[in-house]
């Protein structure tokens, strides 16, 4: 932990704020959005359950190539030094630069840049599960009943905009995801309503105190609040100026970057926060350019427009290490994985969806695809979440098995429907290959997929609901908290009117035994018990059920020119740019 992140807390000013709220209603429409696309301070007695038995076994951080020091390790190159800009090139383009709103990859990232939350998972170390840290809070307080969190927050911070950060700024955002009758609602505003969604008060006693209190213990509290900044808090001035639905376009966080332009399909443009409260930014500035085509991106590499590539095609990997860039890839908590529409003939039938899982060959996806950059998956559960097992492999690759549970589905002779992808995408490189690969193992067996890619920011927008002529949708996603299975699968998340509804477990059809597993783990306050009940939800529903097939879990390399330093790898999709810098 840095050394402003331990400060203590000097006092608390004198003025006094008490607003006691009524929690937000939760329907089941909220992810109609969602699901189209894709504690403390060390005191272990602060902590949340993100702690326990992970059973992880890899190295978090893989470094290779000509810098020794992408995990963030300066090594021989010597004091960091400021100055200079940045290029990065993703293969995505960001959706929405609004930390309450955004779908995509890179879009989190760059709000990670820009915005801060009270707490965040750590992105500076490889250690699982993930701790969390403060931020905007100092430190925080639970009651012994596992309901009441009080939290500090930092004194002397100021937004982009020059607006003061204090419990007000903290209360408008909550009250914009949470709070219908509140001027800061906003209806698309929806990451934070997993973390408040038992919230049954909620108060700012004085100028730098904010209070909730659930209607229940929540296990998992503070890293649902902080993971990739589902409670970024905005300036309100801001939002009162531009319009809460116009935050996206222009964007005022307290982060160490701030926003001066974005021009869509082509860049984004930051520059150094010099009223930074924390340790500035060593670079001057950092473009975001998303090059959605993997080639393009590679020559943009070595021709020197950019300084640093996401989502590197594996296949060129090798050669640009031994050419002296510098690679970095971990384990992260991402997940590549397909959704069955349960409302297609063939997707509906369990003994199917049961015969696709045997047919994947999901090793050769990870070693001849992929060239070992990933690993394969075989549930939800993903490294980084505390439940997470490396050695649970449910399925193998096994094409007459496969061939026999369609033959007592009904279908001997196989059948032909649809697939739906993206080509690429940043968080789910290689998109479009992988379809083409579960196309040509599904065709061993007697499946006939048409194979249907719309490129991702489109593809974000199909009403999967309305697709019943394909049999699977995909996207790649994944949390480093156990709370991922509830987002995906618990029945009060989704309804039957939803976009991305996919029939499985919604209101009106819910999944009683794994809404009883998935509600037990998330209250459950003991890490051990919840990562067991997590475990038997997601062989629930990724074997019994067989509603989703899980391909791999990506280390998302990243390559870079061996002037760019302290790049280090998090245990999650986020990066500390703040800590990156150029030895020029």
């Amino acid at each position: 932990m840095h050394a402003d992140e331990e400060r203590k807390l000097d006092g608390l000013l004198s003025r006094r704020r008490l607003l006691q709220l009524s929690a937000a209603g939760f329907g089941a429409s909220l992810l109609s959005g969602l699901l189209a696309a894709c504690g403390g301070d060390d005191d272990d007695d602060d902590d949340d359950t993100d702690s326990g038995d992970s059973g992880t076994g890899d190295d978090a951080t893989e470094v290779s190539g000509g810098s020794d020091d992408a995990g963030g390790d300066s090594g021989d190159a010597g004091d960091p030094k400021a100055g200079g800009t940045l290029v990065w090139g993703m293969g995505g383009d960001a959706d929405a630069l609004d930390p309450h709103t955004t779908n995509a990859w890179a879009a989190w990232r760059q709000s990670t840049m820009m915005y801060e939350s009270l707490v965040r998972k750590d992105l500076l170390t490889d250690e699982i599960p993930v701790p969390v840290v403060p931020q905007l809070a100092e430190s925080w307080e639970v009651s012994d009943d596992g309901r009441t969190w009080s939290f500090a927050l930092r004194q002397g911070v100021t937004f982009h905009d020059g607006t003061d950060f204090n419990a007000d700024a903290v209360m408008a955002n909550y009250e914009r995801m949470s709070v219908e009758d509140s001027p800061y609602y906003y209806a698309s505003a929806w990451h934070g309503r997993f973390a408040f969604q038992y919230a049954e008060a909620v108060e700012a006693p004085d100028e730098f105190t904010w209070r909730i209190t659930h209607d229940q213990p929540v296990g998992e509290f503070l890293s649902t609040m902080g993971d990739y900044y589902w409670f970024g808090i905005a300036s309100p001035t801001q939002i009162e100026e531009v319009g809460t639905e116009n935050l996206a376009s222009s964007p005022s966080g307290t982060g160490p970057f701030r926003f001066v332009e974005r021009v869509e399909g082509q860049r984004t443009e930051f520059e150094r926060n010099e009223d930074y409260w924390g340790e500035k930014a060593y670079l001057d500035r950092l473009i975001v350019r998303p090059i959605l085509e993997d080639q393009a991106r590679v020559v943009a590499l070595q021709t020197g427009e950019i300084d640093l590539m996401s989502d590197p095609p594996p296949d060129v990997i090798e050669s640009l290490v031994n050419d002296g860039y510098a690679m970095s890839q971990g384990l992260t908590p991402q997940v590549a994985f397909y959704r069955f529409q349960f409302r297609n003939e063939y997707g509906g039938n369990q003994l199917v969806r049961q015969a696709v899982q045997w047919a994947i060959d999901r090793e050769a996806i990870a070693r001849d695809l992929f060239r070992d950059t990933v690993i394969p998956a075989y549930g939800l559960l993903s490294p980084g979440a505390p439940a997470y097992d490396p050695e649970w492999a449910p399925y193998s690759y096994d094409p007459d098995r496969a061939r026999e549970l369609l033959a007592e589905a009904g279908y001997p002779d196989g059948f032909s429907t649809k697939l739906l992808a993206a080509p690429t995408a940043s968080g789910w490189p290689q998109a479009g290959a992988v379809a083409q690969f579960i196309k040509d193992n599904l065709a061993d067996v007697g499946i006939d997929l048409e194979l249907e890619l719309t490129e991702w920011v489109t593809y974000l927008g199909i009403e999967f609901r309305e697709r019943t002529d394909a049999l699977l949708w995909g996207t790649a996603w994944g949390m480093p908290t156990n709370f991922f299975l509830n987002i995906q699968a618990e029945s009060r998340y989704r309804s039957e009117a939803d976009p991305g509804d996919q029939g499985y477990t919604n209101v009106e059809n819910p999944n009683e035994a794994l809404d009883e597993l998935l509600i037990a783990g998330s209250q459950a306050t003991d890490p051990a018990e919840a990562n067991d009940l997590y475990r038997q939800a997601n062989e629930l529903m990724c074997v019994e059920d067989a509603a989703f097939l899980s391909l791999n879990h990506d280390k998302l390399p990243h390559l870079m020119r061996p002037e760019v330093k302290g790049f280090f790898h998090s245990v999650n999709v986020n990066y500390d740019m703040s800590k990156v810098w150029l030895d020029e």
